[in-house]
């Protein structure tokens, strides 16, 4: 009978200790919460970084791998042509030159690569302009497509001391002197001024680039930037110390 009455009696907590529990509760949810939203946010920036490493990757692989393809042209008849790979005025945002993907296919193409900054809502990016051979112009004036954008969501990269915006090509001529007296000649460890100038151009053999992808997302800089570099070079050049230019 005791029982009974015991399962019969209606009294339930008291208003104290239902603050208590009440109390109690919040506590374990705000830092289940606050865990889960950290773990959210740690998530996301791992997501980010590999998607910025992937980016970046992908957009060096593809200018190392023109900027490696860069060959002389004998075409000497209009002021588009030159026999050094390297334009004069290509800068630090943009390069122009010839480079030949098939590999002395005696076809070479003009391909001209932009660093374009955030513009508005625009973010940064890298596009590249194709031209090919026109026989009736006696140059490379014919676009190939049109301008096709390798990434976006790129900024410079910065100088980790100073924080300034480095450069996003660079450019390394041939010098007649070398630091290994043994060396007849080779690439200069000292960048050319820029925008390269008529009589630089023909002696650049390296150019180098630099740059840094950001959220595809969110579009700012979130820490989950991926920073990448590399560089391309004239694989045969004039290793006479009296003519150190580019081309033989």
């Amino acid at each position: 009978m005791r029982m009974i009455d015991r399962l019969r009696r209606d009294d339930g907590f008291t208003l104290i200790e239902l603050l208590a529990a009440m109390a109690i509760g919040g506590v374990v949810l705000t830092a289940l919460m606050g865990v889960f939203i950290n773990g959210t946010k740690a998530t996301t920036k791992i997501q980010n970084r590999v998607d910025n490493t992937e980016r970046a990757r992908y957009a060096l692989d593809r200018i190392v791998r023109l900027l490696d393809a860069q060959v002389c042209t004998q075409v000497v008849k209009t002021t588009d042509v030159t026999t050094a790979p390297v334009f004069a005025n290509s800068d630090q945002n943009s390069v122009t030159f010839y480079a030949d993907l098939d590999g002395a296919s005696g076809s070479p193409e003009k391909y001209k690569i932009t660093f374009l900054p955030k513009s508005g809502s625009t973010p940064g990016r890298f596009t590249v302009d194709t031209y090919a051979y026109n026989s009736t112009a006696d140059g490379w004036t014919t676009q190939v497509g049109p301008t096709a954008t390798l990434v976006s969501d790129v900024i410079p990269a910065k100088d980790p001391n100073t924080g300034v915006d480095l450069p996003v090509f660079t450019y390394y001529p041939y010098v007649a002197s070398a630091t290994d007296p043994a060396q007849v000649g080779g690439v200069s460890t000292n960048p050319a001024g820029t925008p390269l100038s008529t009589s630089v151009a023909p002696t650049v053999v390296k150019v180098g680039v630099e740059f840094t992808t950001i959220s595809s997302t969110s579009h700012v800089d979130d820490n989950s930037r991926a920073v990448v570099s590399g560089s391309g070079t004239l694989s045969t050049f004039d290793a006479d110390p009296t003519a150190p230019t580019a081309c033989p």
